[in-house]
């Protein structure tokens, strides 16, 4: 079944910078905000890993703020460039389509922030966002460090906390619609025990988060 979520309007946010106010938007997200388990584990049998994954989601009048904390064996962090391949290392990703268009947007981030972000209508068609484009994606990293596993055996803990302006996705703040299609995803395709984990389920034979037909919905 698809999900659905609240997409809070937390207003106080309205007067805050991501940059300089970052500890008070995570109090915001995690207070006023919806909270989401990334923890639909869609390939048991191929990929069984399933690192703790907690995604706080609210919004401005202006756009949408995320905030991730993950948990797992392996912190992977080798790209540093937007658009280069994320998905690769330790990545959170948020992918959304309005329900009346074909194409959709995936927004793929490393515990880094760095960025890889287009416009789909389908993973093999696509345009890259430019630099410009990606320069509007605000993107602060919390401190990463060590936490104990219930196996006894260290983990890597990080934190991410996005900002994504409402006309980066092509959406007017004055006339929001009632419903977004979106999913998000916790991956690592070059980890020593890959994983490819989801909020609202995936529905295919192999791992494919470009599939806006099992999307979940952001409730405006």
């Amino acid at each position: 079944m698809k999900k659905q979520t609240p997409l809070p309007l937390i207003r106080a946010l309205d007067s805050l910078s991501l940059k300089s106010d970052t500890g008070s938007i995570r109090e915001l997200l995690f207070g006023q905000g919806s909270g989401l388990n990334l923890n639909c584990l869609n390939w048991p049998g191929d990929f069984p890993y399933a690192p703790e994954t907690r995604l706080s989601l609210g919004r401005s009048s202006s756009g949408i703020y995320l905030h991730f904390e993950v948990e797992e064996k392996e912190r992977r962090t080798s790209h540093c460039s937007d658009n280069a391949p994320v998905w690769q290392d330790s990545c959170v990703e948020f992918f959304v389509a309005l329900p009346s268009e074909e194409e959709y947007l995936n927004f793929e981030f490393n515990s880094l922030g760095y960025c890889l972000a287009a416009r789909r209508k389908s993973r093999e068609e696509y345009i890259l966002f430019s630099s410009e484009q990606l320069a509007l994606i605000e993107r602060v990293p919390g401190p990463a460090d060590n936490c104990p596993e219930a196996s006894g055996k260290p983990a890597q803990a990080w934190s991410l906390t996005i900002y994504l302006p409402f006309v980066l996705l092509g959406l007017d703040c004055e006339c929001l619609p009632p419903v977004l299609k979106a999913n998000f995803y916790k991956c690592c395709s070059a980890c020593s025990e890959k994983h490819y984990l989801s909020w609202s389920p995936v529905h295919s034979e192999k791992p494919d988060f470009h599939r806006p037909q099992d999307f979940g919905h952001l409730l405006i």
